[in-house]
């Protein structure tokens, strides 16, 4: 009977949480830096900054699952502390795509 180890699922939730805050830290450059970040995050013009923004994060999403999996793969891992750390960036994910914060990165004329 083959072990069963717990890295390979945890890899993918934790990459989940990874991916979601990269989306609030654009949103948040975005927002403090647009001269120099807003033309990075256009990959179309008619959906604007947004495209690059969401297109990124599942880049990023995608590379920390990779790079967590071959990290994981074999190891059985404590659960609660990746949970917790999943949802820490979640929360991060969640503050940083809030209106009411973003804003405050913005430039002021």
């Amino acid at each position: 009977m083959s072990e069963k180890f717990n890295g390979p699922p945890l890899a993918s939730l934790t990459a989940a949480g990874i991916g979601s805050f990269s989306l609030g830290l654009f949103v948040v450059l975005t927002e403090a830096f647009p001269q120099a970040m807003k033309p990075l995050m256009t990959l179309d013009s008619g959906v604007g900054p947004l495209s690059g923004k969401t297109c990124y994060a599942v880049g990023i999403y995608f590379l920390s699952w990779i790079i967590l999996y071959f990290c994981f793969k074999n190891k059985q891992l404590k659960e609660m502390f990746w949970i917790k750390v999943t949802f820490l960036f979640l929360f991060l994910a969640l503050l940083t795509t809030f209106p009411p914060v973003f804003l405050l990165f913005g430039q002021h004329a």
